[in-house]
């Protein structure tokens, strides 16, 4: 894999891509209810979510990362496993 590509991986795993794009489509259906139709108004407020989810996500881990550190489950995420300062 390229070294581009790993950087990529990484910084998807750090902000939890899955759950911020869930979080995000969330968010569009809730505009759409809301507004009755779409127009360019909407990135917005979806780009808003995915970046302060994402965000949120990458700090968390950062707080974290001796907690994360010592258990089974989160020692392979990015920060702990030195994969990213």
């Amino acid at each position: 894999m390229s070294p581009f590509l790993k950087w990529v991986g990484i910084f998807l795993e750090l902000g939890k891509f899955r759950i911020t794009v869930a979080v995000t489509l969330t968010t569009g259906l809730g505009y759409l209810m809301a507004r009755r139709g779409v127009g360019v108004e909407i990135f917005k407020p979806l780009l808003g979510t995915l970046l302060l989810a994402a965000g949120a996500s990458a700090l968390n881990q950062c707080q974290e990362v001796a907690l994360d550190a010592r258990m089974e489950r989160t020692r392979r995420r990015p920060i702990p496993a030195g994969q990213i300062d």
